[in-house]
């Protein structure tokens, strides 16, 4: 199954390629988000109830640890201090929730159909709109594969913004 489109913007968003294979454990979500040069690998195992994996590098990079439960998304991106939580449930069509905590974190409003997984993560002036095609993957799955291109996309921001 193929995962595709962008996130952000034309200028300021990412490319997201990325495919969900069979695998010995399960499943295998390989790709990139991001170009060439900026952006990163995508290397996350799905069994069944879990992702786990690795977005980046070893220095360059964040682990991704999640859990599916009572029809939402549960998890952890980057480590138990750098990290941010990710919190989403599904309600018909709709991927809502939380990235990040209650005061700094951004909300996530999604629209998941059978091919499309449309929506925003933050608000109307600091968010990102989101647009991806698919070819059959699972609401909460998608989800994850849009939250995890959105840390890509802000970490990058903020990489370049100290430089």
């Amino acid at each position: 199954m193929k995962i595709t489109g962008r996130i952000g913007g034309a200028t300021n968003g990412y490319d997201v390629h990325a495919t969900l294979d069979p695998s010995d454990q399960g499943f295998a979500l390989t790709g990139r988000i991001g170009g060439a040069f900026a952006g990163m690998d995508v290397h996350l195992t799905v069994t069944g109830a879990e992702i786990h994996g690795r977005v980046g590098g070893q220095f360059n990079g964040f682990d991704v640890r999640a859990t599916f439960a009572n029809g939402g998304l549960q998890a952890r991106l980057g480590g138990d201090v750098q990290g941010e939580d990710v919190n989403l449930e599904v309600t018909g069509e709709a991927v809502n929730g939380r990235f990040g905590g209650a005061t700094l974190g951004k909300d996530v409003r999604l629209t998941a159909t059978t091919s499309m997984l449309t929506g925003r993560i933050g608000g109307e002036f600091d968010g990102k709109d989101v647009r991806l095609t698919h070819d059959g993957v699972p609401a909460l799955l998608g989800a994850a594969v849009v939250v995890v291109a959105f840390k890509t996309l802000e970490d990058s921001h903020r990489s370049s913004s100290s430089d």
